[in-house]
């Protein structure tokens, strides 16, 4: 198989993200994340889904679903491999069940990564740069549920991000995701007005990948 069709192969087997959209879908985080599992960490970034008190609300949402979570937090802009190794030591010390991300592209990414060493159990990070490393080592990936907080950020429509210092075209099973206007408002302005340069080629991958999809 060349180059060619083995990407036309991983297209075609590529399952879209399902998304949910809209103000109150934070209180709906324990209904979504619930299927995956009843155990769930979640990782966050520096600081500001807890100081809003967005943390709180999702906890709460958890726990009425049935959910027990625990916390992995502090994933920097462009996360080290340190973070992602930290994320998934976290993940080995109890039999979590899923994984849910709240933050920007780079918390995303770094959960992404994470959730794969996780459920290797085996080799390095590096092991998994490439397209298509992941799936024939891997059967099953820990599910992971996400939530964008900048509307820039295309991690959640994507199997894999291009990531300087973390994820590489990896071949990673997304499960859910959901969007509330009301995380994407929390940003500071500078962030806010410099996103759409991001989104615009993220949306173009997005209907690329859609299209090769329904073909």
């Amino acid at each position: 198989m060349d180059r060619i069709e083995e990407a036309l192969h991983l297209l075609h087997r590529w399952k879209p993200t399902r998304l949910e959209f809209g103000d109150g879908v934070i209180a709906k985080a324990g209904a979504t994340v619930r299927p995956f599992g009843n155990d769930c960490l979640i990782v966050l970034g520096s600081g500001s889904i807890r100081a809003g008190g967005v943390l709180d609300r999702i906890a709460e949402s958890l726990a009425g679903a049935g959910v027990a979570c625990d916390i992995c937090e502090g994933v920097e802009a462009n996360p080290s491999e340190a973070t992602v190794y930290r994320i998934a030591c976290r993940l080995l010390s109890r039999p979590f069940q899923c994984v849910l991300a709240v933050g920007g592209g780079s918390v995303m990414d770094a959960a992404k990564a994470a959730c794969i060493l996780a459920s290797a159990r085996a080799g390095d990070l590096t092991d998994y740069y490439g397209a298509g490393r992941v799936s024939p080592r891997l059967r099953r990936i820990l599910p992971l549920v996400l939530a964008p907080t900048t509307s820039g950020s295309g991690s959640f429509s994507m199997r894999a991000k291009v990531k300087r210092s973390v994820s590489r075209h990896g071949m990673i099973q997304r499960t859910k995701a959901f969007r509330a206007a009301s995380l994407m408002a929390m940003n500071p302005a500078a962030t806010s007005a410099a996103v759409p340069n991001a989104a615009q080629p993220h949306c173009r991958c997005f209907a690329l990948g859609t299209a090769w999809v329904k073909s």
